[in-house]
C-alpha cells in the first residue's frame, strides 16, 4: 500500500467481490451489488419476532419476501421499492430499547426492506448483506405520517 508522508491510506475489504477497496469507495460499489441477506442477526426473541409462527408461515411470508429481492440490486430495491435507511433515533422506543437489550446500542441506521403496504423486514446493512432483525407486519417500528404507507 503506497503512503503519501507519514498517513497510510484506509481500505476495507469487501467479502462480496474479494477485492481490496480505497476508503470511500466500498459504498460506491454497493448499489451495483446483487442483494443478499441473512438471519444470522434475527432477534427471535424480541417484541419484533415471529415467535407466533409456525415455520411453514415464517417461510411463505418472510422467507418469501426475502426471496422476492433475491434478484434485484441494491440500487433496484434502495429507493424505488419503498425501501430506505431510517436513523435510529426515529424508531419506536421498544425498538431503541431493544437495540440495547441485544447490543446492539452502536447502531446508527436501519434498513427497512418494504414487503407491501404495511409490512417491513428491517435489518443492518453491511456492505452488500441484509442483516434480518425484525419483522413488522403492521409498520409499527416506524410508523409512518405518509398516507397508505
Amino acid at each position: 500500500m503506497a503512503k503519501k508522508g507519514n498517513k497510510t491510506p484506509k481500505s476495507a475489504y469487501l467479502p462480496i467481490t474479494g477485492k481490496q477497496a480505497r476508503a470511500g469507495s466500498g459504498a460506491d460499489l454497493v448499489p451495483a451489488m446483487s442483494f443478499r441477506w441473512s438471519l444470522d442477526r434475527f432477534d427471535w426473541l424480541g417484541p419484533f419476532s415471529c415467535k407466533e409462527m409456525t415455520p411453514q408461515v415464517f417461510s411463505s411470508t418472510i422467507i418469501s419476501h426475502l426471496q422476492a429481492f433475491d434478484a434485484m440490486t441494491w440500487n433496484e430495491i434502495d429507493g424505488p421499492t419503498g425501501s430506505h435507511f431510517v436513523s435510529v433515533s426515529d424508531l419506536i422506543k421498544p425498538a431503541r430499547k431493544r437495540l440495547v437489550e441485544i447490543g446492539m446500542e452502536d447502531t446508527d441506521q436501519l434498513f427497512s426492506l418494504r414487503c407491501g403496504g404495511k409490512p417491513r423486514i428491517w435489518g443492518i446493512r453491511e456492505i452488500a448483506v441484509l442483516r434480518v432483525l425484525w419483522w413488522d407486519p403492521e409498520h409499527e417500528i416506524c410508523p409512518s405520517t405518509k398516507k397508505h404507507t
